[in-house]
């Protein structure tokens, strides 16, 4: 059986007691705020542990080279050529693939050429609809 009913005055006055007492303690020593304290991590990172080098030497009487510059001089890359990748096909599947797939006739546009120079159909009826609609909020 409750000393206090739940909601006396008594009840309500030894509950805030308690929480004036306990809420400072659990503020210091249960809760971390850690935006504040991943902040002071980083800074004391910074500040201590880290040092700026130079890119380039200050006494060096050339200019520094870019390092992409170095980069592509270490590798190699200029001298790189493009992959062309080749199609190997049996003899006998190349005529079969010309038999059904014939080559189009020179002045015919290519439908992937074609769907880009079309309109828009939905911007078509998007223009329909919205003459109707601004005379239907006329009318109203």
């Amino acid at each position: 059986m409750d000393l206090y009913p739940p909601d006396s005055q008594q009840e309500l006055r030894l509950r805030m007691h308690v929480r004036e007492i306990l809420l400072p303690y659990a503020r210091t020593h249960l809760t971390t705020d850690h935006v504040a304290f991943t902040e002071y991590v980083v800074e004391d990172l910074l500040l201590h542990n880290l040092e700026s080098v130079p890119l380039a030497d200050a006494a060096s009487f050339f200019l520094p080279t870019d390092p992409f510059d170095l980069l592509v001089r270490s590798l190699d890359a200029l001298s790189l050529k493009p992959y062309e990748e080749r199609w190997a096909a049996p003899a006998e599947i190349i005529p079969y693939l010309k038999s059904h797939f014939p080559p189009l006739p020179p002045s015919c546009e290519l439908r992937n050429d074609k769907c880009w120079e079309e309109e828009d159909h939905e911007c078509k009826f998007r223009r329909i609809y919205a003459s109707m609609s601004t005379s239907f909020n006329f009318t109203r």
